[in-house]
C-alpha cells in the first residue's frame, strides 16, 4: 500500500541507520530513560507493533521491568504528516500502583499526555506540518482493545483535536499549558515541576 512505502521511505530517510535497522527487523529500540522524583524510572521505546491495523510505529512508555505505560502507534503518511492510529495506556498486566508512581513521579503528568508531547517533539525535529488522530470510528473493527469510541475521540479533542476528513481529527503542532503563574502557591510549583519533566522528556527523546 501507498502508506506503508511512504512510511518506511520516511523512517529509512530520516532516522539513524541503526534505529531502522532495528525496528525494520522486528527489534525494539531504547530510546531515553526518564528518571521520576522518588519512584524507579521509565524509558522511551520504539518498535513495530505486534499487528498492523492501526499503525507501523509503536512508541512505547515503560517501567525498568518493561511494564507498558501507555502506547502510541504512528504512521508517517507524507513528508510533512504523521498519523496516530491509536493511543493507549497500561498494559493489562501493568499494576495500577507503577502507573500511580509514575504520575506522582512526575508531578502528575500523564503517561499518554506525555506520548503525545512526544509525537509534536518528533513532528517539530521533522519539519512535519500536520498531526492527523483516527476517530475511533474510523478504525478496523477489531484492530485496537483500548478505549471505547466515545473515550477515545475525547482524548482527541482534550489535545485540541478538530474532526476533519477522512475519518480523522486535525491536531495542533503544539498545545498551550496553563501559565505556571496561575493558582495557589503549590499548585504553581507543581505545575512548574511537572513542565519541567515533561521538557527533559521531550529533551532526553530528540537527543
Amino acid at each position: 500500500r501507498r502508506i506503508v512505502s511512504s512510511h518506511y521511505a520516511f523512517v529509512m530517510r530520516r532516522f539513524p541507520a541503526r534505529l531502522c535497522e532495528r525496528i525494520v527487523s522486528g527489534g525494539s529500540a531504547r530510546l531515553a530513560t526518564l528518571r521520576l522524583d522518588g519512584a524507579t524510572g521509565a524509558y522511551l521505546s520504539l518498535r513495530k507493533p505486534s499487528r498492523g491495523e492501526v499503525g507501523e510505529l509503536s512508541l512505547l512508555l515503560l517501567t525498568l521491568d518493561k511494564q507498558v505505560l501507555a502506547s502510541c502507534i504512528l504512521t508517517f503518511d507524507r513528508r510533512d504528516s504523521v498519523i496516530i492510529g491509536a493511543v493507549g495506556g497500561a498494559g493489562p498486566h501493568t499494576p495500577v500502583e507503577a502507573v500511580r508512581e509514575f504520575i506522582q513521579g512526575s508531578h502528575g503528568l500523564h503517561p499518554t499526555d506525555l506520548l503525545m508531547s512526544l509525537v509534536r517533539e518528533l513532528a517539530a525535529l521533522h519539519g512535519l506540518k500536520r498531526i492527523r488522530a483516527v476517530a475511533a470510528a474510523a478504525r478496523v473493527a477489531g484492530a485496537w482493545h483500548g478505549a471505547d469510541a466515545d473515550g477515545d475521540d475525547a482524548f482527541w479533542q482534550r489535545q485540541g483535536g478538530l474532526p476533519a476528513e477522512s475519518g480523522c481529527h486535525e491536531l495542533p503542532l503544539s498545545l498551550a499549558q496553563a501559565p505556571c503563574a496561575d493558582g495557589p502557591r503549590s499548585r504553581r510549583e507543581k505545575r512548574q515541576q511537572r513542565e519541567a519533566f515533561r521538557e527533559k522528556a521531550c529533551a532526553a527523546f530528540a537527543a
